[in-house]
């Protein structure tokens, strides 16, 4: 925290908290995800395997949208 208040920091913790359980969120949707991939056999392997890189695709573009809102302020 060199180089920063602590008021700033009390005002910067809900919005890492917000972000932290986002984060959680995520992973948990990854994870049943690749639970389902893991347990796939033939074709439905393939399908799941498409539905994890889909899921990490749009939460990745959503990461970038949140931090460019958050520089635009």
């Amino acid at each position: 925290m060199q180089g920063m208040d602590k008021q700033k920091h009390r005002e910067m913790m809900p919005m890492h908290e917000k972000m932290m359980d986002e984060q959680k969120k995520q992973d948990a949707e990854i994870d049943k995800l690749v639970a389902e991939m893991n347990a796939a056999t033939g074709e439905k392997r393939v399908d799941a395997i498409v539905a994890v890189v889909n899921k990490l695709i749009e939460q990745r573009k959503a990461m970038h949208q949140e931090m460019a809102a958050h520089l635009d302020k």
